[in-house]
């Protein structure tokens, strides 16, 4: 017989464990709870389940080993109890404010703040202009720059740089020559 896994995910107190059992059952199947599991683990190791999860984050042992070891040989994700160092390193290497980590029962919630575009307090439309004109002066620097290279120069996601070169198309500013790969952008009108 193939062997079955449903994970049911949610906020405390939204029914997961009254679903799984009924599911469970109907199914034929065994109901597992994480949070009966991290309780029995817990009180085996002497604590009660706030002292436990509490050393979970601070020894970096996953929530749901089980959970972590599926998403490893999925190959998501690379190795546990790296993630936030890396995130922390990355904010502060790009001068970012470190993100703040709210641990619930629910899960792991991860805040990033832009500090970057608070202070000026300008519009997007003010950054979108400055945006448009750091791709014309990039393009001809580069007339070869690709999509990724520039959202990485300008700090802004791939998406962002395909909607101002479609709106610098429209304005004829720019155009592409040739394709995709192997062309070029020309600057028809930098002003």
């Amino acid at each position: 017989m193939k062997s079955i896994k449903i994970v049911l995910t949610g906020n405390a107190g939204s029914g997961k464990s009254t679903v799984g059992k009924m599911l469970a059952e109907r199914l034929g199947v065994d109901f597992l709870s994480i949070g009966d599991i991290c309780r029995k683990k817990a009180v085996s190791l002497g604590m009660d389940i706030n002292q436990f999860q509490e050393y979970l984050k601070s020894n970096h042992v996953p929530y749901n080993p089980d959970i972590a070891a599926t998403f490893f040989k999925a190959g998501l994700i690379e190795a546990w109890g790296r993630g936030t160092i890396k995130m922390l390193n990355e904010c502060k290497q790009a001068k970012l404010p470190a993100p703040v980590f709210t641990y619930e029962t629910s899960g792991l919630t991860v805040g990033f703040k832009n500090s970057k575009l608070k202070p000026s307090g300008q519009t997007i439309q003010e950054s979108s202009v400055k945006s448009s004109v750091k791709i014309v002066d990039a393009m001809s620097k580069n007339k070869e720059i690709t999509i990724p290279e520039l959202a990485e120069l300008i700090g802004v996601t791939t998406r962002a740089i395909e909607k101002q070169i479609e709106k610098l198309k429209k304005t004829k500013k720019i155009r592409r020559v040739g394709a995709d790969k192997g062309g070029y952008w020309e600057i028809l009108n930098a002003g």
